[in-house]
């Protein structure tokens, strides 16, 4: 707005200082136009002069015209000099008006300037205080979250050692209950998976590892069309088992390399892989089933084999006395088991 103010007052100079040297121009031809006058008016005196003495009034006409053209030249001078002097006046008022405008001009940057900075540390103080605020509430965030972590924790904590506690009460409970009839230590048993294909050698297999006393039981899973996927030099290997087996045996541990070497003989022609055997110790279970399993596959002589048809008396003794003793042993066990909760409930019962 300024600069617009500012141009329009210098346009309207300019055009003053046009106007001015034009009146200045013509003045000055008005001047030249007195003078020429003038310089006829005096070659006209002198021709009077020269020619016709005695004409006074011509002379005085002469000199009146003379007299009235340096009036002009002197009017025409007097309008040149103000002109002139106009012409300065505007330039100068030109001058001065664009100091003026510069000023006013700086004035205004230098307010701006002002308001910029004060406007940015306005706003950096917002936005530190925003910074704070947030730094503020972030730090009572991070303080509640790690409370309740904390509380978590806590609570965790609590209920891990609860559920100890728990546990140990029943483990407690369970060992008072079924102590003499359930293994808590190293049970000296396996548990031995193995997969085959064939039934027929699947057969032979178990009948080979019964004669040698080498397990106590066995399961036969079948299963119809099954895909067994592997890998054979480095390349994955994807085989079709039209009919696929898996056995589920019992051993104890002493007796399980000779096993494992009786399964390789017997599968000594198997395609790659030979065989896969997997031998899991059992953690617990019935100590009588353990020690059933542990009398079965005790090493005896060939007479005295499980299998041996001749062994009839070792057979029936084996047969007998294994089963027979774990059931009474069983049955007292849980007679005496009883006894303890009825005794645990009535000495509840009394201190209620």
């Amino acid at each position: 707005m300024l600069k617009a103010q500012r141009d329009q007052e210098l346009a309207k100079t300019q055009e003053d200082i046009l106007a001015a040297q034009q009146k200045a121009d013509e003045l000055q031809k008005a001047y030249e136009e007195a003078e020429k006058q003038r310089q006829q008016t005096l070659q006209a005196k002198r021709d009077l002069e020269e020619g016709i003495e005695d004409l006074n009034l011509q002379t005085e006409l002469a000199k009146k015209h003379a007299a009235e053209a340096e009036e002009e030249k002197r009017l025409a001078e007097e309008a040149a000099a103000f002109a002139k002097k106009q012409a300065e006046d505007a330039k100068a008022k030109a001058a001065a008006d664009k100091l003026k405008a510069e000023e006013e001009q700086r004035a205004h940057l230098e307010k701006l300037r002002l308001e910029r900075e004060a406007h940015e540390k306005h706003h950096n103080e917002v936005l530190a205080a925003q910074a704070a605020s947030f730094k503020k509430a972030q730090e009572a965030q991070q303080k509640a979250h790690d409370a309740l972590e904390a509380a978590r924790k806590r609570l965790e904590e609590r209920q891990i050692a609860e559920h100890k506690r728990q546990m140990a009460e029943r483990r407690s409970a369970f060992e008072k209950q079924f102590r003499n009839v359930w293994a808590t230590g190293d049970t000296g048993i396996s548990q031995v998976q193995y997969t085959m294909t064939d039934h027929t050698a699947a057969d032979d297999l178990i009948g080979k590892l019964f004669y040698n006393t080498l397990i106590a039981d066995v399961e036969k899973h079948a299963s119809p069309e099954t895909q067994r996927t592997y890998l054979k030099d480095g390349k994955m290997v994807v085989d079709q088992i039209s009919s696929f087996l898996r056995l589920i045996m019992l051993t104890s541990d002493d007796r399980v390399a000779e096993l494992i070497e009786e399964v390789a003989a017997s599968t000594s022609n198997t395609t790659y892989p030979a065989f896969d055997m997997v031998v899991t110790p059992i953690a617990t279970g019935s100590k009588s089933y353990i020690e059933w399993v542990q009398t079965q596959t005790l090493k005896k002589e060939p007479e005295t084999a499980f299998f041996n048809i001749n062994a009839d008396p070792a057979l029936k003794a084996l047969e007998s006395k294994v089963p027979d003793m774990a059931m009474t042993e069983l049955d007292s066990t849980m007679e005496t088991s009883q006894e303890s909760a009825q005794e645990e409930e009535d000495e509840e019962e009394d201190e209620e």
